[in-house]
């Protein structure tokens, strides 16, 4: 099973101008998990591209990767969607 987690980093903030300020680590709320590695990269591909420019025109970058999760993990998180 395969998970997507974000960072999210602001960039030119008034509390750290020079240095982003990320976050590292979230998971999406909306629960999904993936049978595969390629359904997770594919889901990530068009998150990204819907993301992108509306992003990067705040000043705002987000990195996203396929994690592997064991499946007693899955179980465990309410709302979990399955592929």
């Amino acid at each position: 099973m395969y998970e997507i987690i974000f960072t999210i980093c602001l960039w030119q903030t008034a509390l750290s101008p020079t240095e982003p300020i990320c976050f590292i680590g979230a998971k999406a709320m909306s629960g999904m998990t993936f049978e595969s590695e390629s359904g997770c990269h594919l889901v990530l591909g068009d998150i990204t591209r819907e993301l992108d420019a509306d992003l990067r025109a705040r000043a705002i970058g987000l990195g996203m990767v396929c994690h592997k999760i064991d499946t007693e993990e899955v179980d465990e998180i309410p709302g979990t969607i399955h592929e």
